[in-house]
């Protein structure tokens, strides 16, 4: 459940854009996403979970529709029926249509909206309905043991559907559209091992939250325990140093030391308290150390000259506390940025260059 609460806590801080915070949760079929939503829904009991299965196509629309990579579920009718009405804050009020239960009388089933829903199945972060949710989760098991799951789960006369229809399906689906990259986290579902975050594909930015100082304390007191060095001074840097300001939940500390010609003999101590050094991003200024899977801290290891990567720290952060209208203007920035490079990566960095080094400049005019 460790996975699932660490999740959890994610979904909790990111963004949301309707009335209803949806959360995707994609895999192939017997991959583990109903066990993980409902691992999900113990830990809150105020989540409710979509089950896509309950909007299948009828048998004579189904392997032949012609939407691109073959789908067993009706996404337009759960797009019309379910999402769009959460979006918009509306109770949903739907019927499922198991034609193949012929024993069976059709149920019907109620979400409120508001609150958290787990849109739970594959195909659940197709491109046609991707844009609606604010969280997606890809539930990763090879598809050969996921089939097999699958059949075990409904029964040995199901593996004829499953070899001949369901999985190929699902595996073009995958090769197609690879949901797997695009979704917030990968989990891998392992037999010893449970469920377990292997890939943070993209980061969110989500609101201020006020436990970053405490987080950020906390790591600090950590660090300094570790190290014993009288000579160490450790700050909080970074968008979660700021008050109110949304940004990537990732604290960015920097470790300051008299001189970087001593920055070697710190590598191995941070690299016991959880510190991957990365040379590739480090440089003449700093050494730049990351923790944790997915990323929880950066650390930057510098030394306090006049016109060093720290002094540049603190003249943006502290010109963005005294500009409320700049600072709006940089969250705004920054939101547009993650839209157009969800990893986060060197083209979202290179993005704020520009806005960074104006207002590095104001800010040095300022103090002339």
């Amino acid at each position: 459940m460790e996975t699932a609460k660490e999740i959890l806590q994610e979904i909790r801080l990111c963004s949301q854009k309707g009335a209803t915070k949806l959360v995707a949760i994609d895999g192939f079929g017997g991959s583990g996403k109903s066990t993980f939503a409902k691992q999900l829904a113990e830990l809150d009991s105020s989540i409710q979970i979509a089950e896509l299965d309950k909007f299948p196509y009828l048998p004579e629309e189904y392997p032949y529709h012609p939407a691109g990579a073959q789908t067993r579920v009706n996404l337009e009718r759960f797009e019309q029926e379910v999402l769009i009405p959460l979006t918009q804050g509306k109770e949903v009020r739907f019927q499922n249509t198991f034609w193949w239960k012929t024993d069976e009388q059709p149920q019907w089933f109620r979400i409120q909206p508001g609150g958290t829903v787990l849109v739970e199945g594959c195909y659940s972060f197709h491109k046609d309905i991707r844009h609606y949710y604010d969280y997606s989760i890809w539930i990763e098991c090879a598809p050969e043991e996921a089939m097999e799951r699958a059949v075990t789960r409904d029964g040995d006369n199901s593996r004829t559907l499953w070899e001949q229809v369901h999985a190929p399906n699902e595996r073009k689906y995958v090769n197609v559209q690879h949901p797997q990259d695009y979704v917030d986290m990968v989990v891998v579902n392992t037999l010893k091992e449970g469920f377990v975050i292997t890939t943070h594909n993209r980061m969110n930015i989500v609101s201020y939250n006020p436990e970053w100082p405490k987080i950020f304390q906390s790591e600090k007191e950590h660090v300094l325990r570790k190290l014993q060095d009288s000579l160490v001074e450790i700050h909080h840097i970074g968008s979660t140093a700021i008050p109110g300001l949304c940004a990537k939940p990732i604290i960015d500390i920097a470790m300051l030391i008299p001189s970087l010609k001593d920055a070697e003999k710190y590598i191995q101590p941070l690299a016991e308290l959880g510190y991957e050094y990365q040379p590739e991003r480090s440089s003449v200024e700093r050494y730049f150390f990351v923790k944790g899977n997915p990323v929880k801290f950066h650390l930057s290891l510098a030394q306090p000259d006049t016109f060093s990567y720290w002094k540049r720290q603190v003249l943006f952060l502290d010109y963005l506390q005294r500009h409320p209208d700049t600072l709006k203007e940089y969250e705004e920035l920054k939101k547009d940025l993650i839209k157009k490079f969800p990893d986060a990566g060197k083209e979202y960095s290179e993005g704020k260059s520009e806005f960074i080094q104006r207002i590095l400049m104001l800010a040095e005019k300022e103090q002339k």
